[in-house]
C-alpha cells in the first residue's frame, strides 16, 4: 500500500500563497473553482514544519498557471452542447496512464471516486469547464494533471491533450475523440529543433546534452527545453520559447521572444 504523503500545514501566510487568495479568492469566475485550503493554521510539532518560501512560490505559479489555462479558454458551450463532449466526459473514457508518471498514482478505482466525489485520497478536482479539468495533487496541491479539450471546428471531433504540470519534468498525452466517442492516441507535434530556442550563434557548453519534452500549455502545447551534464540537470539560458497553438483544425508553430517567469513574487 502506497504511504500516505506527509502533510506540511502553513504557518504565518504571507508574500506569495497570500497574493493568490487575494487575487483569486474573491473573484473566481464563471466555471472556474480553484480551492485554495490550508492556507492558514499553526504547525502543530516539528515534524510539520513550515512550508518554506521556495515551495510556497513553486506552488503559487502552479496555481496561477491552473488559473491561466482555465481562464485563457475561449467560449465553448455552444460548441460542448452540440457534441456532447466536455473535459469531464473524456476523461472518464481515457485510462489513468498518465498518472503512472506522477508520485502519486491514480487507479481505476480511485479515478471514479475523484469525479463522483470531487477528492481522492491523492487527488482532488481542482478546477473545472467544458474544455479543461484539472487534478492537483494532496496534500500540498504544488503538482497537478491536466486535461484540456482543442475541438476541430471542420470535424467536430476534439483533440484532448492531457499532461502533468508543476514539475521539472513534464508528461503528455494526446488523444483523438470522434463525434461517435472513439478515442485514440495521436503523435504529438513534432519536437523542434534546440537550435530553435537559442540565440543566433549560440553554442551549447561543453559536455551539456538537451532534451525536448511537449508540455501542455497556455492555448495550446509548448515545447520544453530541458539539459542535462555529467551532474545531472543544468541550466541553459534560452532565448526562444516554441509552443504550437491550436487553429480550430490543428497546431501552429509559434517562436516568440523567451519570458522569464519571475520566482520573486
Amino acid at each position: 500500500m502506497r504511504a500516505r504523503p506527509k502533510i506540511v500545514k502553513l504557518k504565518n501566510v504571507s508574500g506569495p500563497w497570500a497574493k493568490v487568495q487575494g487575487q483569486y479568492g474573491q473573484a473566481s469566475p464563471k466555471n472556474l473553482y480553484i480551492i485554495l485550503t490550508n492556507h492558514s493554521g499553526t504547525a502543530g510539532s516539528k515534524d510539520t514544519g513550515m512550508m518554506t518560501l521556495q515551495q510556497s512560490s513553486r506552488t503559487f505559479w502552479l496555481l496561477c498557471l491552473l488559473c491561466g489555462v482555465l481562464v485563457g479558454l475561449a467560449p465553448a458551450g455552444a460548441q460542448a452542447e452540440c457534441n456532447g463532449m466536455t473535459a469531464r466526459g473524456v476523461f472518464t473514457m481515457l485510462p489513468v496512464s498518465i498518472f503512472e508518471n506522477t508520485a502519486e498514482g491514480l487507479s481505476d478505482a480511485e479515478k471514479q471516486t475523484l469525479l463522483a466525489e470531487g477528492q481522492s485520497e491523492f487527488w482532488e478536482v481542482a478546477g473545472e469547464s467544458e474544455d479543461v479539468i484539472v487534478f492537483a495533487a494532496l496534500p500540498l496541491r504544488d503538482s497537478a494533471v491536466a486535461l484540456r479539450l482543442f475541438r476541430n471546428t471542420a470535424d467536430g471531433s476534439v483533440r484532448a491533450a492531457i499532461g502533468t504540470l508543476g514539475r521539472p519534468i513534464c508528461t503528455l498525452e494526446l488523444w483523438r475523440v470522434d463525434v461517435d466517442g472513439r478515442a485514440v492516441p495521436v503523435d504529438t507535434p513534432p519536437e523542434p529543433a534546440i537550435n530553435e530556442f537559442l540565440a543566433a550563434g549560440q553554442k551549447l557548453p561543453p559536455g551539456v546534452q538537451p532534451t525536448v519534452l511537449m508540455c501542455l500549455g497556455l492555448g495550446g502545447l509548448k515545447a520544453q527545453p530541458v539539459f542535462w551534464d555529467s551532474t545531472g540537470m543544468t541550466q541553459v539560458p534560452v532565448s526562444h520559447d516554441v509552443s504550437y497553438q491550436w487553429n480550430g483544425r490543428g497546431f501552429v508553430k509559434e517562436i516568440r521572444p523567451h519570458q522569464e517567469r519571475r520566482q520573486d513574487q
